[in-house]
């Protein structure tokens, strides 16, 4: 439906469309042979209109400009296009000792953007720089590139077990990052630790990608949070589901069928509950 058509040639693709207030389409843009599974593709806007597209692929990737080749099992790809989507350019991050690479959240700060992934293995720039390493879990890592594509910093989350970032939001001096992980992850004032399968986590992060501090809400069943947001006046809004219990500090919630429930969350910019709500699909007990 754009001008001209986008083609997958017979495989699956990751498109990016833009249209007009009216809903008609302005340009389109498609990356042929990125992974187009949950979490391997992740879209941010700048503050000077332009998108950042970031995911992964296999073998090969095809855009307007021309085809890549991967380094190893799966690259990552990272492409800025300008508000009219024109490619202003494309960096791909790889290497043959990949063992897992999955781009997870994205999020812009001024004209740079900060993309967190998970990985297994040895990650190499294109030039086969080594970026970073781990060897025994799938670990977090946090990259930052600058308006013209250039990998200025690339920071390993401290963690013991996996772990992996589902949202950022940039937040005053830093930034705000969800997190499902099992086992426990270092900051500056000691271990975020998870209380069983997957908690309701966050962690607060310095410009640079260094944990200050995080909180963690659940108990031994799975708890996420899958929207993040930061209002205009600090607030942390979140959104996410959950089983078994949890307890932001203002109500204390309880799944009773073994389905997860949805959960809102208001909180303080420190992470103190302001006011939670729940929605379950089983109307409660009489009395209750």
């Amino acid at each position: 439906a754009f001008t001209p058509a986008l083609e997958t040639f017979g495989g699956p693709a990751v498109f990016v469309g833009a249209f007009g207030a009216g809903f008609e389409t302005l340009w389109g843009r498609a990356f042929v042979g990125a992974a187009t599974g949950r979490g391997q593709v992740t879209m941010a806007t700048t503050d000077d209109g332009a998108l950042v597209v970031a995911g992964t692929f296999h073998e090969s990737l095809v855009t307007e400009e021309g085809a890549l080749s991967s380094t190893g099992p799966s690259d990552a790809y990272v492409a800025r296009l300008s508000p009219e989507g024109e490619a202003e350019w494309l960096v791909t991050l790889g290497g043959p000792g990949v063992l897992h690479l999955e781009l997870g959240a994205s999020a812009a700060s001024g004209s740079d953007v900060v993309i967190a992934g998970q990985l297994r293995g040895t990650l190499r720039s294109a030039s086969g720089t080594v970026l970073a390493e781990s060897g025994d879990a799938q670990r977090t890592f946090l990259a930052r590139f600058d308006e013209t594509g250039a990998l200025t910093s690339l920071r390993m989350l401290e963690s013991a077990g996996s772990a992996a970032v589902s949202r950022l939001a940039i937040r005053d001096g830093g930034l705000l990052a969800s997190v499902a992980f099992s086992g426990a992850i270092a900051t500056q004032t000691g271990d975020v630790v998870s209380a069983g399968e997957a908690d309701a986590s966050l962690l607060w992060l310095d410009g640079a990608g260094a944990p200050l501090f995080g909180r963690a809400w659940g108990d031994r069943h799975s708890q996420q949070i899958v929207s993040l947001d930061i209002a205009p006046g600090g607030d942390i809004l979140a959104s996410g589901s959950f089983t078994g219990t949890l307890d932001f500090g203002d109500a204390f919630y309880k799944t009773d069928d073994g389905r997860p429930d949805g959960f809102a969350v208001a909180l303080s910019p420190t992470g103190v509950a302001r006011r939670s709500v729940v929605t379950t699909d089983v109307p409660p007990a009489e009395g209750s």
